[in-house]
């Protein structure tokens, strides 16, 4: 399969690395791709093209010249890069979006997955979250997710694509974080002061982590590998679920960081969660992507996803020559 993968980031990146790996030939395109990043996340066996999401006529000529089957649109800004820039924002989510769609309409394609966020739904509402439950949209952010899910929805209707819509939990994997994803960053951030090993104790807040549905990007990047091995039926949007099926608690998380740092005292702080995502009472509910792509978190237990992710990470950094010193051996 010949896949264009909009988005150089965490989720593009991981996504192209298991795409690959399973055969498909993959582009990916980014307005400023991190050419380093791209190399130690996805390897050097994908195309790199740079260019913007929402210039139509470029990305015409991309798909006239490149004959592609499927597209995974991950691409966009988070909320912090979005209130910063609402009309960058605008261009990049929901321009980008429309663009995108209309480039791989011109081409015929078979199959569009876009990757949209548990943040169009009510989040306060007890149960478990399921994909046609209350939505409740409140940031610029959230806005560009849901208005984009329901435009696609719209436009592809009775078409011969098949639209997929995912809705991951709170990813976290090894970054850059340039569009502005904040929860990813404030987990990598952690685990860079303890590796560096120059401090006795790191305080988790509540007000800062509360509680949360991490989702290791590994698992998001395998669920979208098999949306495309997955055909239904062309012209009805598939919207799913991408989660770990857990709920997590700044204490848990403060936990689980000891185990993986005995030299280090993780301080559990009280308090309020800045936001209302992380008040949370219940999950994502996974039962549709379980029954319609066969989805099962491997990483599902945050001890084993942050274990990998530590991995991974210790890695990266010494592949960009910056690791200065280590607090655990890998």
């Amino acid at each position: 399969m010949n896949v264009l993968v909009t988005g150089s980031g965490l989720v593009g990146s991981y996504a192209t690395k298991e795409l690959v790996s399973r055969g498909a030939r993959v582009t990916l395109l980014d307005l400023n791709p991190d050419y380093n990043y791209i190399q130690a996340i996805a390897g050097n066996n994908c195309n790199v093209v740079q260019g913007a999401v929402h210039d139509l006529s470029f990305l015409c000529e991309l798909f006239r010249v490149n004959n592609f089957e499927a597209v995974v649109h991950s691409a966009g800004l988070m909320k912090i890069r979005i209130e910063q820039d609402p009309w960058e924002g605008f261009k990049a989510n929901i321009l980008g979006a429309a663009s995108v769609a209309e480039a791989a309409r011109q081409a015929a394609i078979s199959q569009f997955v876009y990757i949209s966020s548990l943040s169009v739904y009510d989040l306060t509402l007890g149960g478990d979250i399921v994909e046609d439950g209350p939505k409740s949209p409140e940031s610029l952010y959230d806005h560009t997710k849901f208005l984009s899910e329901n435009w696609l929805k719209v436009f592809w209707k009775g078409s011969s694509s098949a639209l997929t819509v995912v809705r991951p939990s709170g990813i976290y994997g090894v970054g850059t974080f340039r569009g502005g994803a904040w929860m990813g960053k404030q987990l990598q951030d952690l685990l860079s002061t303890a590796i560096e090993g120059n401090t006795e104790k790191i305080v988790i807040r509540e007000s800062d982590f509360g509680t949360n549905e991490y989702l290791y990007v590994k698992d998001l990047a395998v669920a979208i590998s098999q949306v495309l091995e997955h055909h239904h039926q062309a012209g009805d949007a598939l919207t799913l679920n991408i989660g770990s099926g857990h709920l997590v608690r700044a204490e848990e998380l403060s936990q689980a960081l000891s185990r993986l740092f005995p030299k280090i005292k993780f301080i559990y702080q009280e308090g309020r969660a800045k936001h209302k995502y992380l008040e949370r009472t219940s999950s994502l509910s996974i039962k549709t992507a379980q029954s319609q792509i066969n989805y099962t978190p491997k990483y599902g237990d945050i001890n084993l996803g942050l274990l990998d992710y530590l991995q991974e990470f210790v890695q990266y950094r010494k592949s960009c020559n910056h690791l200065n010193a280590c607090a655990i051996e890998i």
